[in-house]
């Protein structure tokens, strides 16, 4: 009676051992931690003398990127999601993101949000107009310093 009591309390021992340990199947953690720069000057037709494309600032720039383009150890099964890095223009209208990148090309899409602003049309008169920008598709690597110029119309 002794032998099996002690069997089973080995059993019981080594299964709750075993159902304890945590999952390694969870979610792929490990991504590269090396940046890239991308920067520019953000403009729109604002002005019809001298230059009609201006500055814009205090417009949002937005760069997103699919973690799963900078994990060390890719799965293919596992739904990566994407991150997104925000920046504001200057009064230049400059803007600079560091995005995560990695030591192979990773996709990135910049994007500007909507902005109103006023358009001097003659010497006397304005209006304000709607400007977007078209979504904007590089590839960077890490310790890279990209310029990209977006152009509002």
């Amino acid at each position: 009676m002794k032998k099996t009591i002690k069997f089973a309390m080995s059993l019981a021992i080594i299964g709750l051992a075993f159902t304890s340990c945590s999952s390694d199947d969870d979610a792929p953690q490990a991504t590269v931690s090396t940046t890239a720069t991308i920067s520019g000057v953000v403009k729109a037709p604002t002005d019809t003398m001298p230059e009609p494309m201006q500055p814009v600032s205090g417009v949002q720039i937005h760069a997103s990127i699919n973690m799963g383009d900078v994990a060390l150890n890719f799965d293919p099964t596992y739904n990566y999601e994407n991150e997104t890095f925000t920046t504001t223009t200057n009064a230049q209208g400059e803007y600079s993101l560091q995005v995560t990148a990695g030591n192979s090309p990773v996709d990135v899409t910049i994007i500007g949000d909507d902005v109103r602003l006023e358009v001097t049309l003659t010497d006397s008169t304005s209006e304000v107009r709607t400007f977007r920008v078209n979504p904007a598709n590089v590839q960077v690597v890490g310790g890279q310093n990209l310029i990209l110029d977006l152009d509002y119309n």
